[in-house]
């Protein structure tokens, strides 16, 4: 004889509040598209360093979306964020990052840029050919590969998103 369980799982739901800075920018409205249908992410905030006002009057695919209106970016503002996404150009995140670990020490910070990717500064300045302004910070960074880190990244706080070419590369190799 079988008999069927039927299991019922019920959890609180978990929130988080995330922030993006750099929505202006392709991979911000990338990241925008993720986060507004996102089942956990309550996107709270967005900043740019360069536009102030509503985020569909900017990118018009966002107009009818539910989204905060996009503010002048200040480190200050973060307060009440859980997680914020820096989708700024190669270099800007150094200085953002340094900013933010200054006045929030629990918030979670996920880099898009380069700026963290390698904790060997030497390397890093060898392969983009520009000194790192926070090198102290290099470390603290886990490599924000799930299929190589996920045991790393799960409990981090600072997550340093892998390029496209690189995820390619490492996946493409990693059953070898």
């Amino acid at each position: 004889m079988i008999v069927k369980v039927k299991l019922r799982y019920e959890s609180k739901r978990l929130t988080i509040n995330a922030g993006i800075l750099g929505v202006t920018g392709y991979t911000g409205q990338a990241l925008v598209r993720l986060l507004i249908e996102h089942p956990v992410f309550d996107l709270t905030k967005i900043f740019s360093t360069s536009y102030h006002g509503n985020y569909g009057d900017l990118i018009p695919e966002f107009r009818t979306a539910d989204l905060p209106l996009v503010d002048m970016y200040d480190a200050s503002k973060c307060g009440d964020l859980d997680v914020i996404f820096l989708a700024v150009p190669h270099t800007k995140g150094m200085g953002i990052v340094q900013e933010l670990m200054a006045l929030h020490e629990s918030l979670k910070i996920v880099d898009l840029s380069a700026d963290f990717r390698l904790s060997n500064v030497s390397m890093y300045e060898s392969y983009y050919n520009v000194s790192h302004t926070f090198v102290d910070a290099l470390e603290r960074f886990v490599y924000g590969l799930p299929e190589l880190n996920r045991a790393y990244i799960k409990p981090a706080q600072f997550v340093a998103n892998p390029g496209c070419f690189a995820t390619c590369i490492q996946l493409t190799l990693l059953p070898l």
